[in-house]
């Protein structure tokens, strides 16, 4: 869209008057289509980021698992969320098994 603005305007200026009305109405339809355009992008990337987020949310969940199942006991909920914040044990019990 932003590449046939320019043309429509060179277009316009080199028009008869008779033919402004149609290239008037083509830059309309050109901004329309571009805001349609930024839109759709948007919602596009807002649903990509949510399909991420869920696939996060998995891998952390298949994470709280195998923890658990290297320490053979489960982890408290409370101790998944402070995952974020404290080195992964996981890592390092590995380190240690090296």
């Amino acid at each position: 869209m932003r590449l046939l603005l320019p043309h429509i305007k060179n277009a316009a200026k080199a028009a008869e008057p008779s033919s402004s009305t149609v290239l008037n109405a083509l830059t309309q339809k050109v901004k329309l289509l571009q805001e349609e355009n930024d839109e759709l992008y948007q919602i596009l990337r807002v649903k990509e980021t949510g399909k991420l987020k869920e696939e996060v949310r998995s891998l952390r969940k298949v994470v709280h698992k195998l923890e658990g199942s290297l320490r053979g006991t489960s982890l408290a909920p409370t101790q998944e969320v402070m995952h974020d914040r404290k080195p992964v044990e996981s890592h390092q019990v590995i380190d240690s098994l090296s």
